[in-house]
């Protein structure tokens, strides 16, 4: 070996060396919970150097890895690990199980034996978080009050949290109506708007679950089209859409799977428990959001008896400030998360 090759042969030990260290502190894997029949994948990313995780529970009818776009990628699993849930019957979650007499019970049994897994693989020395989005942060919610796991994580983050679904009903026609006469006034879209406001007028809100979500779609596409809210087209997000995903499977369990149904059907509500919630929280909604109106946030954080919390409204967000307001809700969470852990 002459003296060239031997010095490149070093420097190229001294660089992967380097770089295995670098990529040890990464998490790059997924796991699984087995519990109660179900199968459900945890798609586990970010830097462990810390020991410090975000669970995130995603609303009914999408999947953990919807969240994964640049600002997830880029900023949040440069500090810490995110733990992206695929919940009981949902996405690529697999398994054989009765229809259980109360599913938001079971899945907040989930996230107790995700929590436990995770502790058993990452070591019991590891900071958690838990955050959850839509009927995902009542799961969540269920979980820290009827699962006692607020001793296991030290803050939740609820965004846009199904909390009372009674009050949502009256909620949504009551910020429809709203948001109408805001757009009418100045111009936007008025026949439209005025369409909205004519058949709300002529249903019974108690009764018609449906029809108010068919306008609400409706009001939603007004909205982006008028920059009301900001929109967020992503390729990281697209990618794990297609590619991570699987785009069929997600949607065939969605259709045999609606955990939200379960809600509308028995006007599910937590309200009552949030007392019980001690732990730092921080609530998250969007000022534009007809699924989950942020009036309902306000009236649930005022319920939370925790000293350390704080509610954020995104005056330029609907059902999802993550997409609209990306590096703002990013950096929120981080600024929680630092706090607390």
């Amino acid at each position: 070996m002459n003296k060239y090759t031997f010095i490149i042969t070093l420097f190229c030990s001294i660089l992967f060396s380097c770089q295995k260290e670098s990529v040890d502190d990464i998490l790059d894997e997924t796991i699984y919970v087995r519990h109660q029949c179900a199968d459900m994948p945890a798609y586990v990313h970010g830097n462990q150097e810390n020991k410090t995780l975000l669970v995130v529970i995603q609303c009914a009818g999408s999947f953990g890895l919807s969240l994964r776009d640049e600002h997830f990628n880029n900023r949040l699993e440069d500090d810490f690990v995110v733990v992206y849930f695929d919940s009981r019957g949902q996405s690529m979650s697999q398994g054989h199980y009765k229809k259980p007499e109360n599913i938001i019970n079971l899945m907040a049994s989930d996230v107790s034996a995700l929590t436990k897994v995770l502790k058993h693989k990452y070591g019991e020395d590891i900071t958690l978080f838990l955050m959850g989005h839509s009927l995902g942060g009542l799961i969540t919610c269920e979980a820290l009050i009827n699962n006692d796991l607020q001793s296991e994580y030290n803050g939740w983050i609820n965004v846009d949290g199904l909390l009372d679904m009674p009050s949502v009903k009256g909620d949504r026609t009551e910020l429809l109506y709203k948001t109408a006469e805001e757009q009418i006034d100045i111009g936007n879209s008025v026949s439209q708007w005025k369409g909205i406001q004519k058949v709300l007028r002529d249903i019974d809100t108690e009764d018609a679950h449906q029809e108010i979500l068919n306008q609400a779609v409706i009001a939603y596409k007004l909205i982006a089209e008028n920059q009301v809210v900001l929109g967020n087209s992503s390729i990281e997000r697209t990618y794990q859409t297609i590619i991570k995903n699987n785009p069929i499977t997600w949607q065939a369990m969605h259709l045999f799977n609606r955990p939200e149904n379960y809600v509308i059907d028995n006007d599910y509500f937590i309200l009552n428990e949030l007392d019980q919630i001690t732990i730092p929280t921080k609530f998250i909604y969007g000022k534009n959001d007809f699924s989950v109106p942020p009036e309902g946030g306000s009236d649930a954080f005022r319920k939370i008896s925790s000293t350390e919390k704080e509610l954020s409204t995104y005056e330029r967000s609907a059902h999802h400030p993550f997409i609209s307001q990306g590096g703002i809700f990013v950096q929120e969470v981080k600024n929680f998360i630092n706090q607390y852990k």
